[in-house]
């Protein structure tokens, strides 16, 4: 049986699938504040100025069709990548939950 993971995670939770992060080692926790402010004024600089990373976008796209590229940014810098909030706090709780009472970690 295939199932579309992506659909399946929001039918059964109804929160945003958790796709990933960004981890700092503990040795570098000093860090953490400039790095992401670091990450936000870069995801904002690239909303203000779409264009200005094109070029390097398309150099690693499989599909080189721009909506399409636009459609897979959209979908994976959005406001959560700014901040979790509490749904996105949520979703990524919920998904450690599941993990642990599935044994993964």
């Amino acid at each position: 049986m295939l199932i579309d993971l992506g659909k399946w995670w929001e039918d059964v939770t109804g929160l945003p699938i958790p796709l990933g992060c960004i981890a700092i080692h503990k040795r570098h926790a000093h860090s953490k504040p400039l790095i992401e402010e670091t990450i936000r004024q870069s995801i904002l600089y690239a909303r203000k100025n779409p264009d200005a990373s094109k070029e390097y976008i398309r150099s690693l796209a499989q599909e080189l069709d721009d909506t399409v590229i636009q459609q897979h940014i959209d979908l994976y810098v959005n406001d959560f990548s700014l901040s979790l909030g509490t749904t996105g706090i949520k979703a990524l709780q919920t998904l450690k939950e599941m993990a642990q009472c599935r044994g993964i970690f």
